[in-house]
């Protein structure tokens, strides 16, 4: 996501036969090694976890699900409501939940979800396939608005209903065979994990009719394995009634009471204290965090930060300065910016996917296999560029004007100069920052993007790719490649997960060569744990499995 469920600043820690998805994702068990199934049992039942890391810096913008865009919303909707299906938070794959299973048609066109009898939402309303077909409809409409109605676009009618000129999507429900048959507008293979997002959760009557206003006024009744505290709106309590989901019986707790505190620091101390069950790390205190914590400490998800470049400004994009992003490329020096601004806490990426993506692969292209710089190679690439007739422009750098990526931005300049070249820093306001980028066409900036769902194409589609239908506003590069194109528009229609992956990375390898970015980390969250917690199973995707969580 980029409003997607980031906002994450880089300071703050903040989807033929269906096909199968390997185990890879990462996750963690609180000081234990790491489990590869989730219990089948609780090792103790009870207890409220006081959780003083999601909302460590502000509280959520909302909790509707079709609104939310923010991880922090994000995690509370996980634990209130389940969907089509679900990400298991120990192999990283995508298990039925509400659907029991799924089929799909031999041109791979219509996807046939057999959905579970007797699942109600807290208020005793029975979930329906309508129920999801409508709920579907109403975030893709255009009067919801919502920012993920682009993830509606691989469904017949998405694009027309968001456009206004369709009624209703091509999804047809049949709620006395229980069945949702979901008609897609080209054959799309990973829709079981695009509709583990947030934007696929269904939703009561109620928020159905009052629209935009059911967060404000309504009762927010899901069918997950929490509900809302009828008296605190920051703690969920455990819902009894829960029909166990991917993982076959309620949750382990008693309860969740998210704490909202001024910001990090205060959060950190607050927890030190002994007033939390967790707690986030600030910047900067991470290498005394986890020598004090342990394992307890960190944990990975699936995003990455890369500086990225127009792809139509003619003095830094396009092909013929090929050589000059590359030296760009090969002079910056990945591992300082990684110590000195996060304490050694980042993965530095060697590509754009991070490990956990199903079809991932380490060492797609030569380039970025190291954190150090090659300062003779750079030097070599601009003497070459220079030899060719080119000058070496002046570059216009944006970043988001706070103490974390201006020092990014500082280091970056510094490492440029050692090659030639001269970097003007423009800190940017970071409210709106994305849209101005796109709107501005900066020539060089910092730029992000936490995975929605675990799927390739959610990196590879979404922000590279050049035509519209895969929602162009994520594309602020502005890349365009035929090539780029036909390889991920292809890996789109390949129902074989192997095939899909090779092509998939050949895209990506494409995409590296290029030059059109330069892959700096993958994201860590720096999260410390109580000694009483003991289970804490996360996945990739960036939530807390809530439901499995157990203390001592």
């Amino acid at each position: 996501m980029r409003i997607h469920r980031s906002l994450l600043t880089f300071g703050a820690v903040g989807l033929a036969a269906a096909i199968t998805i390997p185990a890879t994702a990462a996750t963690k068990t609180a000081a234990k090694s790491q489990a590869t199934t989730a219990p089948a049992s609780c090792s103790k039942k009870g207890g409220n976890f006081v959780d003083n890391w999601n909302f460590a810096s502000s509280n959520p913008q909302h909790l509707d699900p079709g609104l939310v865009s923010e991880l922090i919303g994000a995690q509370v909707d996980n634990m209130l409501w389940d969907g089509l299906t679900r990400v298991d938070a120990y192999t990283g794959k995508t298990m039925p939940d509400v659907a029991e299973s799924w089929k799909v048609s031999p041109d791979g066109l219509t996807w046939t979800f057999k959905i579970k009898k007797g699942i109600k939402f807290t208020t005793g309303e029975d979930v329906l396939p309508s129920t999801f077909k409508k709920s579907w409809e109403r975030n893709d409409s255009a009067a919801f608005a919502s920012d993920y109605s682009g993830l509606a676009e691989v469904i017949k009618n998405g694009k027309e209903l968001l456009a206004g000129t369709a009624s209703e999507l091509g999804v047809v429900a049949d709620d006395s065979a229980m069945t949702l048959d979901v008609q897609l507008a080209a054959p799309y293979g990973l829709l079981a994990e695009r509709l583990t997002h947030n934007f696929f959760f269904p939703v009561p009557k109620e928020a159905l009719d009052k629209g935009k206003d059911w967060e404000n006024t309504g009762t927010l009744a899901g069918n997950g394995a929490f509900k809302i505290d009828k008296d605190q709106a920051i703690k969920v309590v455990r819902n009894d009634a829960y029909f166990g989901g991917i993982y076959g019986r309620p949750a382990c707790l008693d309860s969740v009471t998210f704490k909202i505190s001024k910001d990090q620091k205060v959060a950190y101390a607050d927890f030190e204290a002994g007033n939390s069950s967790n707690g986030v790390v600030p910047v900067g205190q991470f290498s005394a965090a986890t020598g004090k914590y342990g394992d307890r400490a960190t944990r990975s998800f699936l995003q990455t930060t890369w500086i990225a470049f127009n792809w139509r400004n003619p003095e830094v994009g396009g092909i013929s300065n090929s050589l000059l992003r590359s030296a760009i490329g090969n002079a910056v020096n990945r591992d300082a910016i990684n110590k000195v601004v996060y304490d050694n806490s980042r993965e530095v990426a060697t590509g754009l996917t991070p490990d956990g993506i199903p079809g991932f692969k380490k060492g797609l292209t030569k380039n970025f296999q190291s954190g150090v710089p090659n300062l003779a190679l750079a030097k070599k690439q601009i003497a070459q560029y220079i030899k060719s007739g080119k000058t070496i422009p002046n570059i216009h750098f944006w970043f988001r004007n706070n103490s974390t990526e201006s020092i990014i931005a500082q280091l970056i300049q510094d490492d440029l100069k050692q090659i030639g070249v001269t970097l003007t820093l423009e800190p940017q306001v970071p409210t709106g920052y994305f849209g101005r980028a796109r709107r501005e066409n900066p020539q060089m900036f910092l730029n992000g993007w936490a995975w929605d769902y675990p799927g390739y194409d959610n990196g590879t589609n979404e922000l590279f790719h050049s035509k519209d239908k895969y929602d162009t506003s994520n594309n602020i590069s502005d890349f365009s490649a035929p090539t780029y194109d036909k390889l991920t528009d292809n890996a789109l229609k390949e129902p074989n997960a192997a095939k899909q992956a090779q092509l998939y990375q050949q895209a990506e390898a494409f995409q590296l060569n290029s030059g059109v970015t330069v892959p700096l980390f993958h994201g860590r969250f720096q999260t410390v744990l109580a000694q009483n917690v003991d289970t804490y199973p996360e996945s990739a995707l960036g939530f807390v499995e809530f439901a499995l969580v157990t203390l001592k």
